[in-house]
């Protein structure tokens, strides 16, 4: 059972609302700093989490839902409007690709390296994250 508060946390959290937008809003005489600290120690607990999951849920956002526009536009086409030829939108798949590779965090690969067996076990069970992080290793 959550608070009435924390169900103000929830439906401001599902509504798109910024920890310190939220923050403020419910705390608005403590400093941001404090507001911050004090929603971030709510979104924590496991009731509050439960919750948002299931507010999400409510509204359809879900991480499906969420990643299906990047894929989408990880295949994007447009069509030339004198010829009618379609061929491959690089500009929207370019910035779909950005956003998706954010999302796999590649730029931050693990701190351990990545050796031969690591990399057969994550093509077993395609463990897309390693392999990616595998390719993409910083040699230097």
């Amino acid at each position: 059972m959550i608070t009435k508060k924390q169900a103000e946390i929830v439906k401001l959290k599902a509504q798109g609302k910024k920890q310190g937008e939220i923050g403020k809003a419910l705390y608005p005489n403590a400093t941001p700093q404090s507001a911050n600290t004090m929603i971030s120690r709510e979104l924590k607990k496991v009731d509050v989490q439960q919750a948002l999951q299931q507010a999400l849920a409510k509204n359809n956002i879900t991480i499906d839902t969420a990643l299906k526009p990047i894929g989408d536009a990880l295949q994007a086409e447009k069509q030339n409007q004198f010829t009618g030829e379609i061929t491959a939108d690089h500009t929207t798949r370019l910035q779909a690709s950005k956003e998706a590779l954010k999302l796999l965090d590649v730029n931050n690969p693990p701190t351990t390296p990545i050796n031969n067996e690591d990399i057969l076990q994550a093509i077993k069970t395609k463990d897309t994250l390693k392999i990616t992080q595998a390719v993409f290793k910083d040699e230097g």
